[in-house]
């Protein structure tokens, strides 16, 4: 007796799970929530209309799932911390550099009988 694969739906028409069947079993004696159409490739959430299977998620819903992210690891946020830290630094010394500059200048300035 072969088998052949079929897909076991919920009460809402919900992809479930994936079953073995009698490849021998008559249509009538087939359970109401085994289909044995395979779901179409690319659906996120499979539902059986009783015809055909389609999108069981809103675009909405799909929109979260294409855009989720992998929240950051602790040491990814302290990398991420540790770069902003060195930028300031950065920033800082060049500040300091320009700040310095312009008291030499003022010092010169002096030097020589005013400003």
């Amino acid at each position: 007796m072969s088998q052949i694969q079929a897909y076991r739906i919920d009460v809402n028409g919900f992809f479930v799970e994936p079953v073995l069947i009698s490849a021998d079993l008559p249509p009538e004696q087939i359970p109401e929530d085994i289909v044995k159409e395979r779901p179409t490739d690319g659906l996120f959430k499979a539902k059986w209309t009783g015809d055909q299977w389609e999108e069981g998620l809103t675009n909405q819903e799909i929109g979260k799932i294409k855009n989720w992210q992998r929240p950051q690891s602790e040491s990814e946020i302290i990398g991420q911390q540790l770069v902003e830290k060195e930028l300031q630094i950065l920033q800082l010394k060049n500040e300091n550099k320009v700040l310095g500059q312009s008291i030499v200048n003022l010092e010169l300035r002096l030097s020589q009988g005013g400003l």
